[in-house]
């Protein structure tokens, strides 16, 4: 029996065996469906075909057939765990193209595998335009992630994209305009015949936009940039310009041919120049072009390299006949293009000491203003923008000491209450384009801006009370016009010429508009001008004397300060005071004993001077001050004594240092040593808990002041002044008998410790406490955590170092 049943077992199988064969031989392949064109073939295949191999081939061939009847059988495979099915299935969708296929191909995008999201994005780009308003669309979402690869499908969808996605940028959702200006950005070129039209809508949010993709295009863009160049849009032209510049040599040529352009061309040769170097060589080529010359050769001139040059080989050529061609020689030191400039630079430096005096005179008429045909020299404003400013009306602004109705004005300012700086802004704020200082007593105005305040933006020129006065006189009623220009490279110039250039730099000392320029050349040619400055100091002008000792104390040296030194006893309070300042700037150590003598004079000023000198020499200073100080005649022992102080603080990092190692027990071995019955005076300074040299220093007397660790002979450490429980004051809620929360009562307590820093000794201690706080309250209201008495006085403290013969001030 059990043998039969194994025979029938095994004769069951063969027959099952042999059916699916019959039944596989019998099922026509995909080759066959797909030649037969069977699509209801081939998805019966698919739905009972388990092998993945031929339901890839069966999707594969779906795709060749392109019916969109096989889309949800496709669909149907997108959701199979088997990444090569979906990949497949994908496939055909893209190749099929019908729309329909289109969201289950995104949803495929969505947590799938990178294989699944790179089909799904393949077969996106496969569908064309049938994806482009689903692709747009689905820029909505707020998946970052998902928002990218919408973005690059779009770009690789190109040119057919464009005019859905340029009408995106103005789609209420933000990320779909975000996605579409980033999907035209990267299709680039194709994009731009599109992109134009959108620039004269009138839509000024969504031109900006259009300009930004255009920009990052580069020089494909160049045609449509230079059209913006016309646009009503101030902020739009300033885009395409700036866009224009950045792209730079690529766009040189499309530029220079539109300078025919009346229009445009003023932008046009703004962007070559500031392109540069790279405009030069089609430029040249350019000269040969009729309608072309005469804006290519302005462009070129401003560059410099139209007549540089020629004028340097005809002074190499005649330099006997050097007259006529020195002047506009000399302003080609103006010239733009550093290389040209460098040329007329050597030129220059070559002729030497003829050349000076034409200099000077370019620089006398680089700040001036020009008025009712009459020319006034002026004086630039330091650190300011340089600029012109032509054909405006003057207004009188008073002070200028807040915006006024100015726009388009130059506005006149008087000197006095704010700085210079705020003036200026005040113009700017009130729309003014310009401004004229004019000084408010007798003598030349050299304002100055600080280098920090960057957020002036018009140009500035300053005149002296005379010619100020004369033009707010007539301020409101004539035009006006100023110029005030960069003289850097002028001045390296004539420091280069050097010794020759001297005599002529002194003389223009004495001119209020070229002393600031000479001073900088004469400082910056150093000990060579140190004997002429010496020999000019017996004229009699006190404000060129002055002028000669500044100049001198900023080239420094042993012959300047010997020089500046004799000038303390100067009849002029002016040159007195300019001499101390420079002997403070040189922290002359020689000139200690004729500064003190000099706290003296009859003018404050000088005594100030003298007094910031003595501050900035420091502690050689010391003991002049000190004998000073102490002698019975002398008239200022009141600042002598400020000096000192101000001289401690500057130089106390020193003493502080010892005073803190001495307060956490640490001995100093080159400090003083203490007696205390030996001396009136004993060095010392009173330390905070935080590391700090305490206030009350200030009240010891000028003597015990210790100016180096070597005269330290005492240390007072303060502790700080700290909490102390004084009593815990106890409360019940009434009725239920609960705690209720507590009051404590706290004094203030300061450990004070007197120790001398050589060995450390503690020459004595005490323990302060302040008053006792007030009693809590029989019951209270509300909350009421602690109650503090008054902080301990320093007369206490003071007091108690009196005993050990300090005489601290009550």
């Amino acid at each position: 029996m059990i043998g039969h049943r194994n025979y029938l077992s095994r004769l069951s199988f063969i027959v099952v065996a042999f059916l699916m064969f019959l039944l596989a031989a019998c099922q026509p392949t995909v080759s066959q469906l797909v030649e037969q064109g069977d699509l209801e073939g081939l998805t019966e295949l698919m739905a009972i075909e388990e092998d993945t191999a031929t339901r890839i081939e069966a999707a594969r061939a779906l795709g060749e057939l392109g019916d969109a009847d096989a889309i949800p059988y496709l669909v149907k495979m997108l959701l199979e765990e088997n990444e090569s099915v979906n990949i497949a299935a994908l496939r055909a969708l893209g190749k099929i193209g019908d729309p329909e296929g289109v969201l289950p191909a995104m949803s495929a995008l969505k947590d799938s595998p990178p294989s699944i999201q790179e089909a799904a994005s393949e077969a996106l780009v496969d569908f064309g335009d049938a994806a482009i308003p689903e692709l747009i669309d689905g820029l909505k979402s707020i998946d970052p992630e998902f928002r990218t690869q919408l973005i690059t499908i779009l770009s690789q969808s190109g040119r057919s994209a464009v005019p859905a996605l340029a009408a995106a940028l103005s789609h209420p959702v933000q990320n779909v305009r975000f996605g579409a200006e980033e999907s035209l950005i990267k299709i680039g070129k194709p994009a731009i015949p599109y992109l134009t039209p959108l620039l004269f809508e009138g839509d000024d949010s969504l031109n900006l936009v259009v300009v930004d993709i255009l920009v990052k295009n580069g020089e494909d863009a160049v045609p449509a940039l230079l059209a913006l160049l016309n646009h009503d849009s101030r902020e739009i032209q300033n885009k395409a310009f700036t866009a224009l510049v950045e792209i730079g040599e690529p766009a040189v040529n499309s530029l220079i041919a539109a300078l025919d352009d009346g229009l445009r061309r003023e932008f046009i040769k703004s962007v070559l120049l500031e392109i540069g170097k790279e405009s030069i060589d089609p430029l040249i080529l350019a000269l040969v072009e009729p309608e072309l010359r005469d804006a290519a050769g302005d462009i070129l001139i401003t560059m410099g390299l139209d007549a540089v040059d020629p004028l340097v080989q005809a002074y190499e050529a005649d330099p006997e006949n050097y007259q006529n061609l020195l002047w506009p020689l000399v302003n080609g030191l103006k010239i733009p293009n550093a290389m040209a400039r460098n040329k007329v630079q050597q030129a220059i430096v070559a002729i030497g000491e003829p050349a000076v005096s034409q200099i000077l005179e370019m620089v006398l008429k680089a700040n001036q203003v020009v008025f009712d045909g009459q020319v006034y020299y002026a004086n630039p404003v330091l650190n300011g923008p340089a600029g012109e400013v032509e054909g405006e009306v003057l207004v009188h602004g008073g002070l200028c000491d807040a915006p006024g109705q100015w726009d388009g004005k130059i506005v006149l300012c008087q000197r006095g209450e704010l700085t210079f700086y705020e003036k200026i802004l005040h113009v700017q704020e009130g729309g003014g384009i310009g401004v004229v200082h004019y000084n408010n007593v007798p003598g030349g105005l050299l304002p100055i801006i600080l280098s920090n305040e960057e957020d002036v933006t018009i140009p500035s020129v300053a005149l002296g009370k005379e010619a100020g006065e004369m033009l707010a006189s007539e301020a409101i009623r004539k035009e006006i016009s100023f110029i005030t220009e960069d003289i850097s490279f002028v001045r390296a110039t004539v420091i280069q010429i050097g010794t020759p250039a001297i005599p002529e730099m002194i003389s223009a000392l004495k001119q209020e508009t070229l002393y600031n320029f000479s001073e900088e050349v004469l400082i910056a040619i150093g000990d060579p001008a140190v004997d002429p400055l010496v020999a000019a100091l017996d004229d009699e002008d006190a404000s060129f004397r002055s002028r000669l000792v500044y100049t001198l104390g900023e080239i420094g040296g042993s012959q300047a300060e010997g020089a500046i030194i004799k000038l303390l006893a100067d009849p002029s309070a002016d040159v007195r005071w300019q001499s101390a300042y420079s002997l403070g700037e040189l922290v002359s150590e020689d000139a200690i004993g004729p500064l003190v003598s000099l706290l003296e004079d009859r003018e404050e000023s000088v005594i100030w001077a003298v007094r910031d000198a003595l501050v900035k020499i420091g502690l050689p200073a010391v003991d002049p001050l000190l004998e000073y100080y102490h002698d019975e005649t002398s008239s200022q022992v009141e600042i002598a004594e400020d000096t000192l102080r101000e001289i401690f603080d500057r130089t106390s990092g020193a003493v502080l240092e010892v005073a803190i190692k001495v307060c956490s027990g640490e001995a100093y071995e080159g400090a003083a040593e203490y007696k205390r019955y030996e001396s009136d005076v004993h060095p010392l300074v009173i330390l905070t808990s935080y590391d700090e040299i305490s206030y009350l220093t200030d009240d010891l007397p000028v003597d015990w002041l210790p100016f180096t660790p070597g005269e330290l002979e005492l240390v007072v450490c303060l502790g700080g002044q700290e909490k102390e429980v004084v009593q815990v004051c106890r409360y019940y809620y009434t009725g239920s008998g609960g705690s209720a929360p507590s009051t404590t009562r706290y004094r203030y307590k300061e450990e004070v410790k007197l120790i001398a820093a050589k060995n450390g000794a503690q020459i004595g201690a005490r323990t302060f406490r302040g008053s006792n706080p007030d009693y809590c309250p029989y019951e209270k209201s509300g909350y009421l955590g602690e109650i503090t008495g008054d902080y301990i006085s320093n007369s206490e403290i003071v007091d108690w170092l009196k005993t050990f013969d300090i005489p601290l001030a009550n």
